[in-house]
């Protein structure tokens, strides 16, 4: 089951912009706008972390703060609170309210992402994803494949196809980006899941394989990178 991580601001930019930076870590993600909203949903939804802005409507992030604490229910919930950067005193206020950490404004993407993770102990995908929809061509042991490449990341992608092969499986590929179609793209790699969609119940999943790339050219890489820059980022 997925963990959840509830986000609080009464600014919607700061949740959308916090909410894309978590795309990586697979939670389903909360959302509230005011201290008040914000405990009735810990109450009612046990998030198992808390990113929680200091000033807000309602109740301040402090003060909603310290009745989380001051229940037996929620207590053991980790609370992360936003501060602004320089204020010594809001850190204080937020360590007064019993807060187990907190972070700074402007954001850090990399800075939420450990804190993220050191009081969930869940993987981070390490590459930002993108969208793609290309042909591509595979070799394994000399036998040739085809399918489309559905998503994209410097660090690998997902292969769209019939033939689904055991994770470990070594694998040569040919694709073009086509933003750069003068640039055939050679890589290799290993497969690290293959998804098969007749046993994914109810869930939509395309059938296909996530290959972990072992290696490509330096312009390879480069190449996916600017493909990446350009903003069709799925994180």
């Amino acid at each position: 089951m997925a963990k959840k991580i509830l986000l609080v601001d009464d600014v919607k930019f700061f949740v959308e912009l916090e909410k894309t930076f978590l795309k990586r870590t697979d939670c389903e993600i909360l959302t509230a706008y005011d201290g008040t909203e914000a405990l009735e949903l810990i109450r009612s939804e046990k998030p198992n972390l808390v990113l929680m802005d200091l000033y807000m409507p309602k109740l301040n992030g402090d003060e909603c703060c310290r009745k989380v604490k001051d229940d037996p229910e929620t207590r053991d919930i980790p609370i992360i609170m936003v501060t602004m950067a320089g204020k010594e005193e809001e850190r204080k206020k937020s360590e007064l309210a019993g807060c187990d950490d907190y972070i700074t404004k402007p954001i850090n993407r990399m800075e939420l992402l450990e804190r993220v993770k050191h009081h969930l102990d869940i993987p981070i995908r390490k590459y930002p994803r993108a969208p793609i929809d290309i042909e591509a061509s595979y070799n394994i042991n000399n036998k040739q494949y085809s399918g489309r490449i559905i998503e994209i990341s410097e660090g690998g992608l997902f292969f769209e196809s019939e033939s689904l092969h055991s994770k470990g499986t070594s694998i040569e590929l040919s694709f073009k980006i086509p933003e750069s179609s003068d640039i055939l793209i050679k890589a290799e790699g290993k497969v690290a899941r293959a998804m098969d969609a007749s046993e994914a119940g109810t869930k939509k999943v395309r059938q296909g394989m996530g290959i972990k790339f072992s290696y490509m050219t330096a312009e390879a890489k480069k190449v996916i990178a600017n493909y990446i820059k350009m903003g069709n980022y799925m994180v």
